[in-house]
């Protein structure tokens, strides 16, 4: 399920620490985080919608 975890435990408890932040953080300060440094360095941020064009 998640190798970087020695025992994720059940799908379900996993899913519960996902989505608290626990697993792999907040998915939203990641987010930030990336595209605040997109300002100052060359990162590219693709969008759905781009890579459908």
């Amino acid at each position: 399920m998640a190798k970087l975890h020695s025992e994720p435990g059940t799908w379900e408890s996993f899913l519960e620490k996902f989505m608290d932040g626990e697993a792999y953080g907040f998915w939203h300060q990641h987010v930030q985080e990336w595209w605040e440094l997109s300002c100052t360095h060359p990162v590219l941020y693709p969008f759905y919608e781009d890579m459908k064009e």
